[in-house]
């Protein structure tokens, strides 16, 4: 863990910008970014 990793792919949204607000994104599309990277390893979901 630590602030210079991500949590866990399945951690959610919530717990993804806990992380990302300590990890240096300074804007939404950068977060936006990474989440997406992040998230790759998990089967896709449905935004709705």
């Amino acid at each position: 863990g630590g602030r210079g990793e991500p949590p866990p792919p399945g951690s959610g949204w919530d717990a993804f910008l806990d992380w990302a607000a300590f990890g240096g994104f300074d804007s939404s599309e950068d977060r936006s970014l990474a989440f997406r990277a992040w998230s790759g390893a998990l089967a896709p979901v449905d935004a709705g």
